[in-house]
Order: structure tokens, then C-alpha cells, then sequence
């Protein structure tokens, strides 16, 4: 049994082209980002989510997971298994696009809570992420890779990495080519907006 803060559907790492409003699939030589910031629910919240032209309960869904969204991770999780399947399926009506992934972060745990899941979870290794913003591994790493140079030998086959402990070093390199103009602004320390590794595995479907 795993424990985990719940589930999410996101772009397969090969199809996850949008990166900051940027065309451009993350990628570092053969491996691709297989991280939490995937295009994550991007063919639930679409143009015909917006014009009120969903089916009724794929609607209602998505209304009660904006509203359970109420910190300021800008993550939207499902805590139960037949409703994240459901939204697969639904993101999934024009071709195979998308997947599931369960997700877990301490961080996450006063305001999402945690779940406990009996379903296969293959884990795939830590993300970095800036709270309320973006992964800091694919819009770092994978987008300036000349700059992280000492990392891109630190990541695994899914672009992520294995030991949580980086979190602090990898943020302050981050944080330093921010200085630099080499990678995109996050919040400054002061705002009180974590840095957070969250875990991410693959769901079979």
C-alpha cells in the first residue's frame, strides 16, 4: 500500500510540448522530463471546458477539484482513483496523450492531505518545484542544460532525480542562474513560497 497526496493526468514525457509558453518539448539527449509539470490536466481545462461544451460530469468534476485547490501550490489533485481514471480517459478521447501519476510530498500534506492507494505505482524519482510555480528541473536543467552541466550526470532515465536531499543545492544553482538571466524567475525567499520535492510515479491504468 502506498501513500501518496493523489492523482493526477498529465502529457506523456514525449508529447509534453509546452514549457512556460514556450514550444518546446523537454528533452536531454534520449531521456525526456517525465516530471509533475506536464501539460497537467490540459485537455480537461480546454476551450470546450471553458465554452460549457464538456459532458455534465466531467464539468462537475473539474468544478470540484478547482475548488478544492485552495492553497497555493497551483496543483490540482484527485484523491480518488475512479475519478483521476475518469479524467484519463476523458483527456485521452482524441489519442493516447496522456498519463497517470500519483504524486507525494510532505509538503503537500496539511493543505491536500494524504490518501492511501492499493493500486501499482512505479516511481520515478524526485521533482523540484518552486510552490505556486514550475518545476524548477525542466525549466531549468532541461531548458539550459549547457549551464547545469554538474547535473545533467545526476538525473535518471526519467530526468528526475533519486536522492531529495539535492533539493537545497540543485534550488540555490537554480536560484544563482536566475541571477544571471539564465533561467526564469521564481519567487524570492521572502514571499514565505516553498522550494518542495514531490515524488512522482506512474499509474497503470
Amino acid at each position: 500500500m502506498e501513500t501518496i497526496n493523489g492523482f493526477v493526468a498529465v502529457r506523456l514525457p514525449h508529447l509534453n510540448y509546452l514549457v512556460q509558453g514556450r514550444d518546446v518539448i523537454p528533452r536531454l539527449n534520449n531521456t525526456y522530463y517525465a516530471g509533475m509539470d506536464r501539460q497537467r490536466l490540459a485537455d480537461l481545462f480546454d476551450e470546450e471546458y471553458y465554452k460549457g461544451k464538456v459532458p455534465s460530469e466531467v464539468a462537475r468534476i473539474g468544478k470540484s477539484l478547482n475548488k478544492e485547490a485552495n492553497d497555493f501550490s497551483g496543483l490540482i489533485l484527485c484523491r480518488e482513483l475512479d475519478t483521476a481514471l475518469r479524467l484519463l480517459s476523458y483527456c485521452n478521447r482524441q489519442g493516447n496523450n496522456n498519463e497517470l501519476i500519483a504524486v507525494r510530498s510532505p509538503s503537500l500534506d496539511e493543505t491536500r492531505g494524504t490518501i492511501k492507494t492499493n493500486h501499482s505505482v512505479e516511481w520515478l524519482g524526485y521533482d523540484f518545484f518552486a510552490w505556486g510555480e514550475w518545476s524548477l528541473i525542466s525549466e531549468g536543467l532541461f531548458m539550459h542544460p549547457a549551464h547545469y552541466a554538474t547535473w545533467t550526470t545526476r538525473t535518471n532515465e526519467f530526468g528526475l532525480f533519486d536522492d531529495l536531499s539535492w533539493l537545497i543545492e540543485y534550488t540555490s544553482d537554480y536560484e544563482k542562474f536566475v541571477d544571471q538571466d539564465l533561467s526564469e524567475p521564481i519567487a524570492p525567499k521572502e514571499s514565505g513560497l516553498e522550494r518542495i520535492a514531490i515524488r512522482v510515479g506512474r499509474v497503470s491504468a
